[in-house]
């Protein structure tokens, strides 16, 4: 059946028209490894069930489409590479439309209901290695379940101008080890289970997007919510059980693109990321018994330059100047880091 219906995306990349050949075949490639099934018998209302892209933010839907964009990275502030594997797809199912609105625009939605499971050396099980809740590669499960994700586009009236409402809610849950003095004060160590439970998280972010001739200015933020309990045990025996303190994390960008000819763009982002809105500077992490202070924030400066060599071929140069280390869990603790680093960035892709 799957492969019935991967046919049918195929073959409907192949009557996209000339016009959409550029963007349309490579979204048409991205959707036969996401979308396998979808029905829409109108405008106001359609259903999709699958691997499907989640909608949050303006561009996550296609933020694996390098043509959609002038960046190298989208800002790392808005979407930050660890929690991609929450926010990126799922396996569920939606339903979506666009409701005319006659005079004042007309309005998009989105509502999906998914889960996934993540890598277990993925960013999001890095992120709890990292700060010493978990033995480093001892994470065997990351469960994202019960994943409610909605989206509302407005495109108003004003010729160009799109404005965004996002949220999203979910459950998630780690299984690993961690090892521990025990007792506490004898010098004797053993490496007993160790789970992240009942870890609820939500979203809200709300954005907008201005495009007037070949500018184009956006600007999201997002605010996102993250409770969970932490548990060590070996067998039956519960060692040490605490529900932990509520996390905020936080960020925003605002971007700037123009394009100067058919084959020059440019583009240059600033964005702001907390690991936790009530920590900005991450003195909490810093006074921890491993010193993170760096990973509390992150400031970032974005250039970019993006050369369409042909229709098929896109080269694209970077450079960011960071502050701090928020959205950067994969930096190995025994790497000497410093609060200013820059990431320079070369990408070239072909599409076929």
């Amino acid at each position: 059946m799957i492969q019935d219906l991967q046919k049918e995306v195929l073959e409907l990349k192949e009557q996209l028209s000339d016009s959409d050949k550029h963007l349309g075949e490579e979204y048409a490639r991205k959707l036969v490894h996401t979308e396998v099934a979808a029905m829409k018998a109108r405008d106001e209302l359609g259903f999709r069930a699958g691997i499907l892209k989640v909608p949050f933010g303006l561009y996550n839907e296609s933020r694996d489409i390098d043509s959609a964009r002038i960046g190298v990275m989208l800002p790392q502030g808005f979407y930050s590479e660890n929690i991609r594997e929450m926010t990126n797809d799922l396996l569920g199912i939606s339903t979506y439309g666009a409701l005319d609105l006659s005079t004042v625009g007309t309005l998009s939605y989105c509502l999906l209901y998914g889960g996934n499971d993540a890598d277990s050396d993925g960013e999001i099980a890095m992120s709890f290695s990292t700060t010493g809740l978990m033995d480093e590669d001892s994470i065997t499960e990351v469960r994202i379940d019960d994943v409610l994700a909605g989206a509302l586009t407005w495109q108003t009236p004003l010729e160009g101008m799109n404005l965004n409402l996002n949220y999203q809610t979910g459950q998630l849950e780690i299984n690993g080890t961690r090892t521990i003095e025990y007792p506490a004060g004898s010098g004797n160590t053993i490496t007993p289970s160790a789970r992240v439970r009942d870890n609820s998280f939500s979203n809200i972010a709300l954005g907008f997007e201005y495009t007037w001739e070949n500018l184009v200015i956006a600007s999201e933020y997002r605010a996102a919510r993250i409770r969970y309990h932490y548990t060590i045990y070996s067998g039956d025996t519960t060692l040490y059980d605490q529900q932990m303190d509520e996390i905020k994390p936080t960020g925003w960008y605002i971007l700037a693109s123009y394009r100067f000819t058919d084959w020059f763009a440019t583009e240059v982002s600033y964005s702001e990321y907390w690991t936790d809105q009530n920590d900005k500077k991450g003195e909490t992490l810093n006074a921890s018994s491993v010193p993170m202070g760096l990973y509390g924030y992150q400031n970032t400066l974005s250039l970019n330059a993006r050369f369409d060599i042909n229709d098929y071929w896109i080269i694209k140069a970077g450079v960011n100047f960071n502050e701090g280390f928020g959205t950067g869990y994969s930096f190995q603790q025994d790497e000497e880091l410093k609060k200013d680093w820059t990431l320079y960035q070369l990408k070239t892709s072909v599409s076929f």
